[in-house]
């Protein structure tokens, strides 16, 4: 006959386990959306993504202002960790008062969280959270000393705050533009002009990535129910990884010149260098593989059964192809700094969005 207090440890492990299913539940109804309220999210991370990109340069200036060098590798949620270790250590780095610095660690994190969100495809934190996300990269904005960036990201928030510019198209430069520039430059040195055309090569790539190849990547998975629990979570690179371990190759439409299973799983593991040089500021890797890695998109997509995505990306990538033949046919004269240019027009452009 078990005692009273076997009988009331039991008890509390039931309890216990009750609680865990409940909140376990809770997680999932969290991380999912509904159609319509997906859609909205990944609207919401395109025009963050803008953003996102602009803030990472301030923040190698700031590092660059302190005598500290960035690595060409470190992507920006690496540098926003930079920024809270360094202010732990230095005085005033960016904290003016040492009372504020666990304040401001928290505003780093919450920032760090945003990057991580909207770069992992996790749209039910981006649809929930993604005013405090930019409430956040303003503060940072703040903390070195970029107000200007912070006006910015403050008209972003505003417009996604406005349900009358829910068809607002994210800014991008003209593709004539980017391939223009990239025609006039005389130089192989990497160039403040080929970064700003990457990093608006790079908002085409993330558009691409996000309304074509993530949606249909996570449908995939689900559809195969290769995951437990469906969810509105868009990680493909995760999604990609289940894939690789639970599929063969009768799962996929194998391409003629795919022989076995081992070139199929590099196929699909090729599909992601594109969506890690998009995630992780890779920006002279976009520059110089774009045109592969929309082709791996297509890949992807025609490997997983889904034909009409894989066409709409390869007329993207047509287009794309057709404009930098025609500016290189040209051979234009040296332009101005596409950086600057592409800036006062982003600039330009939200005045009359908002």
């Amino acid at each position: 006959m078990a005692t009273a207090s076997v009988l009331k440890k039991a008890k509390r492990k039931a309890a216990k386990a009750l609680k865990n299913q409940r909140m376990r539940l809770k997680k999932l109804a969290d991380s999912r959306l509904t159609p319509e309220q997906e859609t909205e999210a990944i609207y919401k991370c395109k025009h963050m993504y803008r953003c996102l990109v602009l803030l990472r340069q301030k923040i190698e200036e700031f590092f660059v202002s302190w005598g500290l060098s960035p690595l060409p590798e470190q992507d920006t949620s690496e540098l926003l960790y930079e920024m809270i270790y360094h202010n732990e250590r230095i005085p005033n780095f960016v904290s003016s008062n040492p009372n504020f610095k666990e304040n401001d660690k928290k505003t780093l994190l919450m920032a760090i969280k945003g990057r991580n969100k909207l770069c992992h495809g996790i749209l039910s934190v981006v649809f929930r959270e993604w005013h405090s996300i930019l409430l956040a990269w303003i503060e940072v904005a703040k903390m070195i000393g970029a107000d200007s960036l912070a006006i910015e990201i403050g008209k972003t928030l505003n417009l996604l705050s406005n349900p009358f510019k829910t068809n607002e198209k994210p800014y991008t430069v003209r593709p004539s533009i980017i391939f223009k520039s990239l025609a006039s430059e005389r130089t192989k040195k990497w160039t403040k002009s080929k970064r700003a055309a990457a990093i608006c090569l790079s908002n085409y790539l993330y558009d691409i990535f996000m309304q074509e190849v993530a949606p249909f990547v996570t449908k995939f998975v689900d559809e195969n129910e290769i995951r437990d629990n469906w969810t509105s979570d868009m990680d493909v690179h995760s999604h990609t990884n289940l894939l690789l371990d639970n599929c063969s190759m009768d799962n996929f439409v194998v391409p003629a010149d795919v022989k076995d299973e081992s070139e199929l799983r590099h196929l699909l593991e090729k599909a992601m260098n594109g969506r890690h040089a998009i995630c992780h500021d890779q920006y002279q890797n976009v520059l110089d593989n774009w045109p592969i890695y929309l082709k791996d998109f297509v890949s992807l997509l025609t490997a997983i059964h889904y034909p009409e995505a894989a066409e709409r990306v390869q007329e993207k990538l047509d287009f794309l192809t057709a404009k930098q033949q025609k500016a290189n046919r040209i051979r234009p004269r040296p332009s101005p700094e596409l950086g600057s240019s592409y800036r006062k027009s982003l600039i330009k452009k939200t005045k009359q969005t908002i």
